[in-house]
């Protein structure tokens, strides 16, 4: 296997392993069991691993065991198992479901167990699946799930199965990460409902105090106290701009808050989901939305990165050649390399320079050597 290729199966590989532990950490579950953390090796740099594993042709085989990852069946956490029966609603049949349940009373899981009526439960559109969420709403602890649930998505696997998922709203405004899903079998019968949302809230104030510009300036002063805030300057092909949207944001035991979710891309490397309290500018919560496997010690300065865009007259191309650059690693250490620049104007980085053959080579493309 060339050096080229085993760039990215070992990414993947400590992205994975990243995240679930990343996920066991947050939300306090394991989806897997048997997996021994403390064993992952620390890789100094990728160039010393390659040369640790110099003539292997399997990465499986270079790889480090850390354990055997074995699934867990899923338990809703601190719920309850009812037996219900829904209420005819619109010609649709009268069905007894086994239902699992969150803490707040809201339904976890459904299965479908069989039909009250002499015969098994119609085939419906799934357009027609809010007929079936309202003979459930007693159930489902929503008032009316015609105007709280609104389409997101309609899916169908490899198995012809149909997958509808619906956003949680109340008077119009989003409930903050909450949805549900409606399934099919292949007959056409809902069969499973799930999801994680609120029951209906009640008597909530919707009259914000603070201005959404005002909710984007309080997210970015706390960037800006936390030294974390190095906003990309110029168009780069995706607006960098704040932006803030009404939400109601669940509290656990009590009704949701409005809030403003506050979207910021604080640097070259970091995004936040802000959540501004919407009448006392509290920062309720900051959420993470970018992925990385640097630790937040590790990074003394935050790269920062300034783009020129050029007015109405032309500009000459470069020439293209070889300059000196540097970057901090995964470890976050400082390095040093080297790029080539092309005539577009576009950098491309370089490395094993001792194997590049410039006579063979057509950059960036077809490259003889290096990698």
């Amino acid at each position: 296997m060339t050096k080229r290729h085993l760039v990215f199966p070992v990414a993947i590989f400590l992205l994975l392993v990243t995240n679930i532990s990343f996920s066991q950490q947050k939300n306090g579950i394991k989806p897997l069991k048997g997996l021994d953390a403390s064993k992952i090796p620390v890789i100094p740099s990728l160039k010393e691993y390659v040369e640790q594993h110099r003539g292997s042709t399997s990465l499986i085989k270079s790889a480090t065991p850390v354990g055997k990852a074995d699934r867990q069946e899923f338990a809703p956490t601190n719920s309850r198992t009812d037996i219900i029966s829904s209420e005819p609603y619109s010609g649709v049949a009268t069905s007894v479901w086994k239902v699992a349940r969150a803490t707040n009373g809201t339904v976890n899981w459904m299965w479908s167990l069989h039909s009250n009526t002499a015969n098994s439960t119609q085939s419906i559109k799934p357009n027609d699946a809010v007929s079936i969420l309202i003979s459930l709403k007693k159930t489902l602890h929503l008032e009316d799930p015609s105007v709280e649930l609104r389409l997101m998505s309609d899916d169908h696997d490899e198995l012809g199965k149909e997958h509808l998922r619906y956003a949680q709203y109340y008077q119009n405004i989003p409930v903050w990460n909450r949805d549900l899903y409606v399934h099919f079998d292949k007959s056409g019968e809902v069969n499973i409902i799930n999801g994680t949302y609120e029951p209906t809230p009640k008597n909530i104030d919707l009259t914000a105090t603070i201005s959404s510009e005002a909710a984007q300036t309080l997210a970015i002063h706390d960037l800006l106290v936390k030294k974390q805030y190095a906003p990309v300057q110029g168009n780069i092909g995706k607006n960098p701009s704040p932006s803030a949207k009404l939400v109601l944001y669940p509290v656990e035991g009590k009704q949701p808050r409005l809030a403003y979710e506050v979207s910021v891309n604080a640097n070259l490397l970091e995004s936040y989901f802000y959540i501004v309290d919407a009448q006392t500018g509290e920062l309720i919560d900051r959420i993470e939305h970018f992925c990385s496997l640097v630790p937040h010690k590790a990074i003394e300065n935050f790269p920062t990165v300034q783009f020129e865009i050029g007015g109405s007259e032309p500009t000459a191309m470069p020439q293209a050649g070889f300059n000196n650059a540097s970057g901090i690693d995964l470890n976050g250490v400082t390095r040093q390399f080297r790029t080539y620049q092309h005539t577009d104007g576009k950098y491309y980085l370089i490395w094993d320079l001792g194997s590049y053959n410039a006579g063979a080579s057509q950059l960036p493309d077809q490259p003889s050597g290096g990698a």
